[in-house]
Parts: structure tokens; C-alpha cells; sequence
């Protein structure tokens, strides 16, 4: 990315030009991580849930920390890894949400039915 200017005397690079797709995708990973884990927790709170349910929300969310964990590292959120390394991470990042959509779409089915609205296949959307 190139250099850019918010007036005539002022230039910003590096952080705040250097690979945005990147920081923007390991934001959406944290919204995802931050809406699952209260769609989980309400899981967890409702009798009706399984224990063996309540273990899969479990490893949804600890693997989703994990990746957005990974991409808090110096090198990845300000952008300056090497390419390869900058590319496992996104993959870190895109394995955790495609690990954890399916219990997140169960879990936003179930809440959208309880308020009386119905759907065969809720997804999340990637833009």
C-alpha cells in the first residue's frame, strides 16, 4: 500500500497502511469470537442443552481464542510479518470462524425461533 496523507504535512505508513484486508479480517475474527461466546454462554445457561453440546461450544470457543489469540502477536496486527507467516495466519484465523459456524448458526436458529422466526440455513456472511 502506498503512503497516505490526512493533510499536506502528514504522512502516514507502516501500521496504519500496511496489509488493512489482513487487520480487518482479524477484527471480524474477534466480533465472531465475541458474538459466539454469548451465544455459547446462553447455551451453556439453558437446561436443555446437552453436556456433549456444551463440550462442542467448548472447543468451538477455545479454538476461536486461540486464532484470534495467535493474530495478537507484534508481527501480525501491525502487519510486518513475512508474507508465508502473514498467510498461516489468516489461515489460523479463517479454520477458527469455519470451526466454529456451525454451532454458531444452530445456536442463532434456536434464538431466532424462540422469537418466532424461521430459517433452514442461517450463516454467517463473509463480505
Amino acid at each position: 500500500m502506498f503512503p497516505y496523507a490526512d493533510n499536506d504535512e502528514s504522512w502516514w505508513t507502516g501500521y496504519f497502511s500496511s496489509k488493512a484486508n489482513d487487520k480487518k479480517f482479524f477484527r471480524d475474527g474477534g466480533h465472531i469470537l465475541n458474538s459466539s461466546n454469548k451465544l455459547f454462554a446462553l447455551a451453556a445457561l439453558d437446561i436443555d442443552t446437552s453436556d456433549a453440546d456444551i463440550t462442542t461450544y467448548k472447543e468451538m470457543k477455545d479454538n476461536m481464542m486461540d486464532a484470534v489469540g495467535i493474530t495478537q502477536h507484534h508481527d501480525a496486527i501491525t502487519g510486518t510479518a513475512r508474507e508465508h507467516v502473514s498467510k498461516d495466519y489468516d489461515r489460523i484465523v479463517f479454520e477458527g470462524i469455519e470451526n466454529s459456524q456451525a454451532g454458531y448458526s444452530s445456536l442463532i436458529a434456536d434464538l431466532a425461533a424462540s422469537a418466532g422466526v424461521t430459517s433452514d440455513n442461517w450463516q454467517w456472511c463473509q463480505r
